[in-house]
């Protein structure tokens, strides 16, 4: 384990058993991975793609990199409003992918391999969020392999309602150098479609054709309901990556910006705005958000691996 300062962030590498394989996270900013080195049949490589406003530790735009998001994934709306949802008719505001990526997380724990952060509920985000709660994250390494759990334990007296999803920026090649060559592949179940504001799904639409190029226009801003295979492949000339979700990552919504050498593929429990529709999914037997009982917690785990094209 490695602990550094850079930029007046205090962040933690932790490394595998190779010695090569590595990650760093930033506890204080919202437990962002900034950075995961893989290795590869020469050498090695960072698989992730940052924002330079990553390590500006007042900027609380999205990183990059690896964050999270916690208690709801993308947006929400409420009667034409975005950001707004209700609860027992009350009516929150909280924005695009929760609060959690811009919140400073405690470090529980950490060994040369693993790391566990945790966030709490507070007076702050019960504003926009009046459930308690504890958070863990937990993210161990090994050879080629990241292994990644979330927990969420209801510390409240009524039924919590919430959702979870990674959204890692995976690095491509430059666009016109390579990134039209990265090929995507999962299987899915369903392909939805949102309204003109991304607040809401109205409906269904044919399936994605699988594998495509990421940079098929098709993909871009496109949510899936996977199957029971919950694999989600990448790839590259000279290797594979693969994330592997359990049960709980029912969705994959794809996002990438043409003139930037990134890729979003983002595994997700719940749709967007699924806190609004908590008694009716927003289509017929859409999975929504995870219901927690006082004093109940529940986990999800995800495993992220790079493979030689010659395995």
């Amino acid at each position: 384990m490695k602990k550094f300062i850079k930029n007046n962030l205090t962040a933690y590498t932790i490394t595998a058993s190779d010695n090569i394989t590595q990650a760093v996270f930033i506890p204080e900013k919202g437990a962002v991975c900034a950075s995961i080195i893989m290795p590869t049949k020469d050498n090695k490589k960072e698989i992730l793609f940052a924002h330079d406003h990553l390590w500006n530790k007042n900027s609380k735009e999205f990183p990059g990199a690896w964050p999270i998001c916690f208690p709801i994934c993308a947006r929400i709306g409420l009667n034409e409003k975005e950001n707004f949802y209700r609860y027992e008719n009350k009516i929150y505001e909280m924005h695009i992918h929760g609060f959690a990526y811009q919140t400073v997380w405690e470090l529980a724990d950490i060994k040369e391999d693993e790391i566990t952060m945790k966030l709490n509920s507070t007076a702050e985000t019960l504003q926009q969020y009046p459930f308690e709660f504890e958070a863990a994250l937990t993210y161990k390494i090994k050879p080629g392999k990241l292994w990644c759990r979330f927990v969420c334990k209801n510390l409240g007296e009524k039924l919590m309602p919430y959702s979870f999803g990674f959204h890692p920026y995976f690095l491509t090649p430059p666009v016109h150098h390579g990134k039209d060559g990265v090929i995507l592949n999962f299987r899915a179940i369903k392909h939805y479609t949102y309204n003109e504001s991304m607040t809401d799904i109205i409906g269904e639409a044919a399936l994605l054709k699988m594998p495509s190029r990421i940079t098929n226009p098709d993909i871009r801003e496109q949510l899936s309901l996977l199957s029971n295979d919950k694999k989600i492949t990448l790839q590259f000339s000279d290797d594979d990556l693969t994330m592997t979700g359990d049960e709980n990552f029912h969705y994959a919504q794809i996002y990438h910006d043409w003139n930037e050498p990134f890729i979003c593929v983002e595994p997700w429990t719940a749709y967007p705005n699924a806190i609004n529709h908590i008694e009716k999914p927003a289509v017929d037997n859409m999975p929504g958000m995870q219901l927690l009982k006082p004093n109940e917690e529940k986990m999800c785990e995800l495993v992220l691996e790079v493979f030689d094209k010659e395995d």
